[in-house]
């Protein structure tokens, strides 16, 4: 409706005239920030006498912002190893945004036949699925961490990855690598 921002504060052309009991109504559109809480009123005024100056400003209007990252993981690994020795998968994790993303966790659930070696980061092996606790990822934050296995004697290797985070994730199909 022709309204102008200065430095946060929009402003509406003025009514002509507004009859008694008449209205107008005005739409304020914002972009949320990645987490927070949003607080707006409004004020009206006229340079026509008010006897009840009171009621021209609003109640705050509080609306709570819900964080969301985007979580992407990706992983890393020999597409040969030579039997019983030494492999070590790598698991990429990013925080796409808009919001950090708390308490992110990545899961490696072992393929079976390999013999667990070590884990960088302080990553645990709970019967061959070895957790990981990143904390918070900011975003565009990019975090490695690596497994290393002995490959068995024979066989096709599939190991997958996933990762997750009680934030909010609006595209959760590329969490798992």
């Amino acid at each position: 409706n022709g309204g102008t921002n200065v430095a946060g504060t929009v402003t509406w052309p003025t009514i002509a005239s507004l009859t008694n009991g008449g209205s107008a109504s005005y739409t304020l559109v914002v972009s949320a920030p990645a987490s927070g809480t949003l607080t707006n009123l409004a004020s009206v005024s006229s340079p026509t006498g008010d006897p009840n100056p009171t009621n021209n400003t609003t109640a705050p209007v509080i609306t709570s912002v819900t964080p969301q990252s985007d979580l992407g993981a990706g992983k890393f690994g020999s597409a040969s190893v030579v039997a019983t020795s030494n492999l070590v998968y790598t698991i990429s994790v990013t925080n796409f945004g808009p919001s950090t993303a708390s308490s992110v966790t990545v899961t490696d659930s072992l393929p079976a036949g390999v013999t667990y070696v070590s884990a960088s980061g302080n990553g645990t092996n709970n019967g061959g699925v070895v957790s990981w606790s990143l904390g918070k990822l900011t975003i565009g934050q990019v975090s490695n961490v690596t497994v290393t296995l002995t490959a068995p004697a024979s066989g096709i290797l599939t190991n997958a990855a996933s990762v997750s985070t009680p934030t909010g994730d609006p595209n959760p199909t590329n969490n798992t690598a």
